[in-house]
């Protein structure tokens, strides 16, 4: 273990900021065992998630926190793409992006609560194809969490807003509540779909469309995500700027 508590295998985060473009690979991707061994509260820690009592200076309680972090190691890979995995990729995304826009500590802790919660208890299947209907069930479910253990209500607005807008129905234009903290969070989103290899992303799409069983062939599927990533771009300037400093190789928009 590093004094920092988290694996060795998983490098420091300022390393892998320092270092960036060139210390990308050296991140574990969603398809790593090492995010089954990674607790989403070790994740947490090395994405610079506060210490209890500064969380709670923030209004956001700690213990509620740990109690999300836990359901997500218990249900590990449950579903084929939307698990722990993703998460965990989502969280450590978030505080690279969070590194580069120099962002302050409490809005780094809203940022990661934002990323932790964003696929709470996601079916890691579509019942309902009505627009944000998966994301309104992560956020009522993490909510009765957060409020029973005395999050501050005037953070909740925010909160939604940020899980909203990383749905695919969202045309990714982030609400004033959410701002440049809300941009972050939509592309740590695409994080480990976007800053990977071309082999790597089709055998991630290849996993949601299992997910979700679309009717789509892996190629169309793969298309019409990419498109639709060039149409709007990164929603962060950090975002743009860590995948603009990528080798032409390892870009796959």
């Amino acid at each position: 273990m590093t004094s920092a508590g988290t694996p060795s295998s998983l490098p420091h985060r300022s390393y892998v900021s320092r270092r960036w473009p060139t210390s990308l690979l050296s991140v574990p991707h969603q398809l790593s065992p090492i995010w089954r061994r990674l607790s989403l509260m070790q994740a947490m820690k090395w994405a610079g998630l506060s210490s209890s009592s500064s969380l709670r200076r923030s209004g956001l309680p700690s213990e509620a926190i740990r109690q999300i972090c836990l359901w997500h190691d218990r249900r590990n890979h449950a579903n084929p793409y939307h698990n722990k995995a993703h998460t965990a990729q989502v969280i450590c995304a978030a505080g690279l992006l969070a590194d580069q826009a120099g962002i302050g500590r409490q809005e780094r802790d809203v940022l990661l609560v934002a990323a932790l919660i964003h696929d709470f208890k996601h079916l890691g299947r579509w019942r309902s194809r009505a627009p944000y209907w998966q994301e309104q069930v992560s956020v009522t479910k993490a909510f009765a969490l957060l409020m029973k253990a005395g999050i501050d209500r005037r953070l909740l607005p925010k909160l939604t807003d940020m899980v909203l807008a990383t749905s695919p129905a969202h045309d990714r234009v982030v609400s004033p509540r959410s701002d440049e903290v809300g941009a972050l969070l939509l592309d740590a989103d695409l994080f480990a779909s976007l800053f990977l290899p071309e082999p790597l992303v089709r055998r991630l799409t290849a996993t949601v469309k299992f997910e979700d069983r679309l009717a789509l062939s892996l190629d169309d599927m793969l298309t019409y995500f990419l498109d639709k990533c060039r149409a709007h771009g990164f929603a962060s300037h950090a975002g743009a700027a860590l995948y603009a400093a990528l080798p032409p190789a390892q870009r796959v928009l």
